[in-house]
């Protein structure tokens, strides 16, 4: 059924999708030095440079500010965004800049076309530092190269020059937020030992979230084992889960969940063919299953005030509790026996499959509401190619 691609299809999509992080605690600088206090929306760092969405509180309509209107805007005990003239790619232009650390040297950050953009300001000069590749053509016999230009090792030498004892330390750093902040504060801690910079990028902390969830779904099975095989048709499935959600990024956009479901199904096939070599061809089949499917999922998130649209995908695998199936032939009255193993007796298996989901999380306090449709696909005999299609509600706590 090519409905069972659709989740995985729609998350590759999803993840890039502009992302909203949520209204936040906050407040703005104006050009009159006062500030006012409110919510800002945190969004992706590409969407923080342009403009800043704010509102005084829950219930008031959002204003949106450009880097013209305002000085700079910050989230309470986190981001810090200042608005400066620049020149990125030979294009000058009004951006929020993310400042790192503040000090004697500060260190701004943003997101142009998906490319890291540092600046480093000093006695009121601000410079762009670059980490840009080229290609270098060796000779006809051999490909093209790419390498990286390293000219922000140059820049910091010479805004550093009057603490060269840290030079060999520049050589080392690498071009990204935490090195670049770390080098920065070392250069501070020195030249200015009576003042302490400010680093405003925020250390990431782990949140747990814990829910519940109800589903319930049509399943089909494909069963191949040592040559017997049929298909049954569309069959109820119920599926119950505890499940506990860890954020992987300060904003919370991208997280990991694991989960733990009973699920339980009887199939069955009146009057079908079943092919098996050895056992008998029946009229009638019937199969009941119940099963522990634990499962880890990566989650996205697209927060959007009081709605949070998400995607997730991962993997499962089973823990039968029942297992059991007959096959019956009416024209002889006979009936046998088979489970996971086929027409074995043995233990029954583990098998595993690909679980994907799309759906939305309503409300923050003091939770939130789950909805979801989701699709379970097995990839592992006797089930290969089996799946199971339904819906999913549930509630997630704060």
């Amino acid at each position: 059924m090519k409905l069972r691609f659709l989740l995985p299809l729609t998350l590759l999509f999803c993840v890039n999708a502009y992302s909203q992080y949520g209204f936040r605690p906050g407040y703005i600088e104006k050009h009159d030095g006062t500030t006012e206090d409110g919510l800002i929306n945190l969004h992706g760092s590409g969407f923080n440079a342009k403009e800043c969405e704010f509102k005084k509180t829950e219930e008031s309509a959002s204003v949106v500010y450009l880097p013209e209107d305002i000085d700079a805007y910050r989230i309470t005990n986190s981001k810090y965004f200042v608005s400066k003239k620049v020149t990125i790619n030979g294009i000058e232009t009004n951006v929020f800049l993310e400042c790192l650390i503040s000090g004697v040297a500060t260190i701004y950050y943003t997101s142009w076309e998906q490319k890291d953009v540092f600046f480093l300001e000093k006695e009121g000069v601000l410079t762009q530092i670059n980490n840009d590749q080229i290609k270098i053509t060796v000779d006809e016999k051999h490909a093209d190269q790419i390498t990286n230009t390293y000219q922000y090792i140059g820049v910091l030498k010479l805004n550093f020059k009057d603490y060269q004892e840290i030079w060999p330390k520049i050589e080392t750093t690498g071009f990204s937020k935490n090195a670049l902040i770390k080098l920065t504060k070392k250069y501070d801690d020195y030249v200015c030992k009576d003042k302490q910079c400010i680093i405003y990028e925020k250390k990431f902390r782990i949140h747990f979230r814990v829910g519940a969830d109800f589903s319930y779904g049509i399943s089909k099975i494909n069963y191949l084992k040592g040559g017997f095989k049929f298909e049954t048709g569309a069959s109820d499935c119920f599926q119950g889960n505890i499940n506990m959600q860890v954020n992987l990024d300060e904003e919370g956009a991208f997280n990991i969940q694991g989960s733990i479901g009973y699920f339980a199904c009887k199939y069955e096939l009146l009057n079908g063919k079943t092919f098996n070599p050895t056992a008998l061809t029946p009229n009638d089949l019937h199969y009941d299953i119940s099963m522990f499917k634990p499962a880890i999922q990566l989650k996205y998130k697209i927060n959007a005030d009081k709605f949070t649209p998400f995607v997730s995908v991962g993997v499962f695998t089973t823990l039968f509790l029942k297992d059991k199936g007959t096959i019956h032939n009416n024209n002889y009255n006979q009936t046998q026996e088979f489970n996971s193993r086929g027409f074995d007796e043995s233990k029954s298996i583990n098998m595993a499959g690909e679980t994907s989901e799309i759906g939305v999380e309503i409300g923050k306090n003091p939770g939130s509401f789950v909805l979801a449709a989701y699709n379970d696909y097995y990839f592992s005999t006797p089930f290969s190619k089996s799946y199971c299609l339904g819906i999913r509600c549930g509630y997630l706590f704060k």
